[in-house]
């Protein structure tokens, strides 16, 4: 549909039954369309990336898709929007990434890194 504004693109997600994110692509490892769809409460078929597993837990907040072969996606596709959990699966995705990628669990996580004692060098020990 070309350009939408982001309180649009966040309507159209939250209208969708399944939002399908699918990449061969390291550099593509948390996206955040996938965590903006699952924050729209939108349950995620995704393809096997690093790390996307921190996002998306199959059955529990979508699905991961492991071969991209067209038989094997739509198989998981037709799964998934026969689901009778699915807008289940929705709330437990919004929950996850407001938990787990709030601006406070960032930080959280950098103030733990900044706690943690440093070794001196043997410099700066002398």
């Amino acid at each position: 549909t070309g350009f939408l504004a982001r309180d649009e693109l966040f309507a159209e997600m939250q209208r969708a039954e399944v939002f399908v994110f699918l990449s061969t692509k390291a550099s593509e490892r948390l996206p955040n369309v996938v965590k903006e769809a699952m924050l729209a409460e939108t349950a995620c078929l995704v393809s096997r990336t690093q790390d996307i597993d921190q996002l998306v837990t199959p059955g529990v907040t979508g699905e991961i898709v492991d071969e991209l072969a067209a038989e094997a996606v739509a198989a998981r596709l037709l799964a998934l929007l026969a689901a009778t959990d699915r807008a289940e699966m929705g709330r437990r995705a919004a929950s996850h990434i407001r938990t787990a990628f709030s601006a406070t669990a960032a930080m959280e996580v950098y103030l733990a890194g900044w706690r943690q004692p440093r070794r001196r060098s043997p410099a700066m020990a002398a």
